[in-house]
């Protein structure tokens, strides 16, 4: 073989003469250029701390941000910490004034001006039947009693109570009685005839007019008359509501378990909502004064410092809730109400036989079960969050007979006034007092009071809050894309095109070496 290289034509080189190739040039991988880092990242988000120190208007974040010593830093740092500290404290007292005392009573007089409406007058003669009605049914002595005894209530007094323990006894023979005297009347309803056995209003009262918008109820002790108020146009005594009340005691039915008082029940009741427990005695033959003072409550229903029906019905009283929460299972169970129920929730009336032998023994079995019952009710009956209450102070004078003989020699007009009861009902003064729960601290007060702290301590707004969470958020993601997601990458991707450059120069090699081989 010679010393000079074929070519594969035959055509000959030199052995000095070989084929030069150019390596190839690797070129870097864009993905590392930092522009396109910039692209991924706004540039509010790299100024990010830059721009919360320019723009914020916390106190000392600039002057933290330009202090050049270290004791100056430190002292701008310690400021910083102190401000916080006290408005964070500051914070957190109003937080929990606001949840410990969310509820204050404010108390204050209201003027009427021109009016105020009088409350609704309950008069209750202490009677339940018109003795005259009875005899005329030829419903005397045991038989009347047991009439009466329909009605709830125990024997006041030890002479009272044979005849009530006799008339238990032979219940049975009674009640067939009264069922027959019903049926042989037209066969009216136990309840029709009971209403229709008692007093009617006009006998009470001098002015009949007064009946037709009075409005009857039962009570224990009888028949009772609701009577409205009407308004009152002045101060004091004269402008309120008169009532010359006559009783018919001639028409008295005594009852073995009524209360033996000579004279009425006086109830007052904000008009047109249910009656309460205010009581008041007036004994007969007097003239009475009522002065009233009027308060109106509006309560919130904050449990458990107070709790209240907020939205009560308007004929709702207490006295009705407690009443139908202890006697609503014995009704379910005997299918009927007491005479004296408050709203009855049947339309039967209990007789006397059911009251005796049914009523009363399904309302509780012992003494701990009508203790829990009543623990129970007074938990559910709620007195309403709004409503009016009646002070009254009562005052009376004996109506004088001797000096009535001077003007009349008709010595039943003078009886009658030991019969005769004359009430006056009357505000002392148009206004009232205003006892209402008011919040502590409204929503927009609360929300002024923490942010007087914020201002007063480090300068604050919301603008400056949302500021620190823009600014600070976004220069956080910058800093942690560039330092926990970019640099991770940028090392692998540097790490491979390193690898790539190393393949790509060995191969060039190898083909250099193939290209260049010498023929001997």
């Amino acid at each position: 073989m010679n010393g000079n290289l074929q070519h594969k034509n035959g055509e000959g080189f030199s052995e000095t003469q070989v084929v030069k190739r150019g390596i190839p040039k690797a070129s870097p991988d864009p993905s590392l250029n930092d522009d396109t880092v910039s692209q991924k990242i706004p540039k509010w988000c790299d100024d990010g701390f830059e721009l919360f120190k320019e723009h914020s208007t916390f106190h000392g974040v600039k002057d933290l941000s330009k202090a050049n010593l270290p004791s100056t830093k430190c002292l701008w740092i310690l400021i910083l910490c102190v401000s916080i500290f006290f408005s964070i404290q500051g914070c957190y007292m109003i937080i929990s004034e606001y949840l410990q005392r969310p509820v204050v009573v404010s108390y204050f007089v209201a003027e009427a001006h021109q009016n105020l409406a009088l409350p609704d007058i309950i008069i209750c003669p202490f009677n339940r039947f018109n003795r005259t009605y009875l005899d005329n049914l030829n419903i005397t002595g045991d038989l009347a009693q047991y009439l009466e005894l329909a009605f709830p209530g125990p024997a006041m007094f030890k002479f009272q109570e044979p005849i009530q323990q006799r008339v238990q006894s032979d219940v049975d023979k009674h009640d067939a009685i009264i069922a027959e005297i019903i049926k042989n009347m037209g066969n009216m309803s136990f309840s029709s005839f009971m209403k229709e056995a008692s007093i009617n209003c006009e006998a009470f009262f001098q002015n009949t007019e007064i009946c037709k918008t009075a409005t009857e109820l039962m009570t224990s002790a009888g028949k009772c008359f609701r009577l409205p108020g009407g308004e009152q146009i002045s101060d004091g005594f004269g402008y309120g509501l008169k009532l010359m009340i006559t009783l018919p005691k001639h028409l008295y039915n005594p009852g073995a378990n009524q209360m033996l008082n000579d004279g009425i029940v006086v109830k007052l009741a904000e008009p047109g909502h249910g009656v309460d427990h205010d009581l008041t005695f007036i004994s007969s033959g007097v003239h009475a004064i009522m002065p009233l003072s009027a308060t109106q409550y509006e309560f919130m229903n904050d449990p458990p410092r107070y709790s209240c029906l907020d939205d009560s019905a308007k004929n709702y009283s207490r006295l009705w809730c407690f009443e139908y929460c202890l006697t609503q299972h014995a009704e379910d169970i005997c299918n009927c109400s007491l005479i004296a129920a408050a709203n009855p929730r049947k339309p039967a009336i209990c007789t006397t036989k059911q009251v005796i032998k049914c009523f009363y023994p399904s309302m509780f079995s012992d003494a701990k079960e009508a203790i829990t019952a009543f623990q129970h009710c007074k938990s559910v009956c709620k007195a309403p969050c709004k409503y009016w209450k009646y002070s009254k102070t009562v005052s009376t004078a004996n109506l004088s007979p001797e000096q009535a003989k001077a003007f009349t020699n008709d010595s039943e007009a003078v009886q009658e006034l030991q019969n005769m009861i004359i009430l006056e009902v009357f505000y002392t003064s148009l206004d009232y007092t205003v006892i209402k729960h008011m919040l502590a601290m409204t929503p927009s007060s609360f929300i002024a009071q923490l942010g007087g702290q914020f201002s007063l301590w480090i300068g604050g707004s919301v603008v400056s809050v949302i500021q620190f969470f823009i600014y600070i958020c976004g220069g956080s993601y910058a800093h942690f894309y560039r330092t926990y997601i970019r640099r991770p990458t940028m090392q692998n991707k540097k790490y491979k095109n390193n690898l790539r450059l190393s393949n790509t120069y060995s191969d060039s090699d190898d083909k250099l070496s193939a290209n260049n081989e010498t023929r001997i």
